[in-house]
């Protein structure tokens, strides 16, 4: 993990890069991460826009209890273990979760 603080004029960004575990890692490994990724989001100076990008190995699906939390489209059926961590991680701290597609052309 590692944070980046840009400041500017009318408001500054803390932005967050992270490379969570697999999903077939043990829990414990992932737990360390998680407390890892809130303490240094909680660490973010509170007005701060926060991002946090990266590859956490997470699979969002289109369970309508997250709604709030990650809108109505999604790529996947269901969540995986990790996509629900995340789901929780980010309703805890009142963030949205958003994806992009890639899309190639040949």
């Amino acid at each position: 993990m590692c944070w980046l603080r840009i400041r500017r004029k009318f408001f500054n960004y803390s932005i967050i890069n992270a490379h969570a575990q697999r999903e077939d890692k043990s829990d414990t490994k992932k737990d360390v991460f998680y407390d890892g990724l809130r303490n240094l989001y909680d660490a973010c100076h509170k007005c701060d826009v926060k991002l946090i990008i990266g590859d956490l190995n997470a699979q969002i699906g289109k369970e309508a209890t997250y709604y709030p939390t990650i809108g109505k489209e999604a790529y996947h059926q269901e969540s995986n273990k990790n996509g629900k961590r995340l789901i929780h991680l980010a309703a805890s701290k009142n963030m949205v979760i958003g994806s992009y597609i890639r899309i190639y052309t040949r």
